[in-house]
């Protein structure tokens, strides 16, 4: 094995590197991500918004560890936010149905 690749805790990478190390095996360490987007009341709700929120969540099925995991969204914008992830949803669905 040449190459060690982990997504997880901080806790469980440093124990990682510190094995990986003693054979001199490149790591590759995604640790701790937990990123959240923030939707105000003066947030344009516009295709552009909802277009990179979508993407920023579910872009490479999620697994991204800089991935949005959660949005605090201003409940003036709510039920517009939450509108506009179901319309992005449903227009992909029928992209990847079309195939």
């Amino acid at each position: 094995m040449r190459l060690v690749s982990f997504t997880g805790s901080i806790e469980t990478g440093r124990r990682i590197a510190a094995a990986a190390g003693v054979g001199l095996k490149r790591v590759v360490l995604e640790l701790g991500g937990n990123d959240a987007a923030v939707v105000l009341d003066d947030a344009p709700m516009d295709d552009e918004l909802i277009y990179t929120l979508f993407w920023n969540v579910f872009g490479n099925c999620g697994q991204v560890c800089s991935g949005i995991k959660r949005i605090y969204a201003h409940r003036s914008v709510h039920a517009d936010l939450v509108d506009g992830f179901a319309e992005r949803a449903r227009a992909s669905s029928r992209i990847g149905s079309a195939a």
